[in-house]
């Protein structure tokens, strides 16, 4: 099945707005890394422009966000309700809520059956990119709803692990 068969596929803004002092981050491509936001060098932008940029393209809880030029194929997943940024030039997939699946998704992105479909479909060869179109058209095996559920908890508890030895690391580190 195609993502476009059962996913809202859409990127962030393409303008490029003023930079301010105090506003909203702008992610882009490069505060994507490890499956984390680094917000550490993102600019920030007007409240009014982020407004602008969430009327086209609001990340909620259980988004996936996909670095899509440059270094494509980088992977986060949004778990939290409220997001302090606003995306350009980033694919955005919509779960409208529905964690079973944002999860499947997320893992399945992250696997090397994920990542090779993202790779098969990079073109550019000073800069890479993926389009819109190629991101909707990766195709993907669903298992039934209750399958998705069980393998999800599954990963979920190894991953949950996974962050906490990372947060006690970056907390030991400093």
């Amino acid at each position: 099945m195609k993502f476009e068969d059962f996913i809202d596929v859409r990127d962030g803004t393409h303008d490029s707005p003023k930079a301010v002092e105090d506003g909203v981050y702008l992610l882009t491509t490069k505060g994507l890394k490890n499956q984390k936001i680094d917000f550490e060098g993102l600019k920030k932008v007007s409240f009014q422009d982020a407004k602008k940029i969430n009327e086209r393209s609001i990340v909620e809880q259980y988004d996936i966000l996909l670095s899509m030029i440059g270094t494509v194929g980088n992977v986060y997943q949004e778990r939290k309700s409220s997001v302090p940024y606003v995306i350009k030039n980033v694919a955005l997939l919509k779960f409208h809520g529905d964690k079973v699946l944002s999860d499947w998704i997320y893992y399945y992105l992250l696997s090397p059956s994920g990542q090779q479909q993202i790779n098969l479909r990079k073109k550019g060869s000073t800069q890479q990119f993926i389009s819109l179109k190629d991101i909707r058209n990766i195709s993907v095996d669903l298992p039934s709803r209750s399958e998705m559920k069980l393998l999800v908890k599954k990963l979920n508890v190894v991953n949950d692990k996974i962050l906490l030895n990372e947060q006690i690391n970056d907390n030991l580190a400093y």
